[in-house]
């Protein structure tokens, strides 16, 4: 990939592939609510969802996660925002997809009842 410089939505990230996690506040606590891989700015748009006329909802027009959009809309209605924290796998794709794969199985997903996350898939 070389020197290359990478848009990214985190200071801290060196190259083009990362993992995230999404959380919301349950209490005084994050609870993660999505877990994802990414690289540039795909876990920045989560901070761009934006009202659609004639809809009571926030959507990201790159998501099609209704439950993810719920949570995020949920949160800022009480004024508060979703924390998202990433780990740098630089040009690592790999390592990138075995991480997303590992943290969907830890928190586990509510569709299948085995966790927070609204992942509907369980990563790679």
């Amino acid at each position: 990939m070389g020197n290359k410089k990478y848009n990214n939505p985190f200071g801290y990230i060196k190259g083009p592939f990362y993992t995230y996690i999404i959380s919301r506040w349950v209490g005084s606590k994050l609870e993660p609510i999505y877990v994802g891989r990414g690289r540039g700015y795909r876990a920045k748009v989560y901070y761009k969802l934006r009202k659609k006329e004639s809809v009571d909802r926030y959507r990201n027009p790159k998501s099609h996660n209704l439950i993810l959009d719920a949570f995020i809309a949920n949160e800022r209605s009480v004024g508060r925002d979703v924390a998202i924290n990433a780990k740098d796998h630089g040009d690592d794709l790999q390592a990138a997809r075995d991480c997303e794969k590992f943290l969907i199985k830890k928190y586990g997903r509510l569709d299948l009842g085995t966790g927070t996350l609204a992942n509907r898939n369980s990563g790679g």
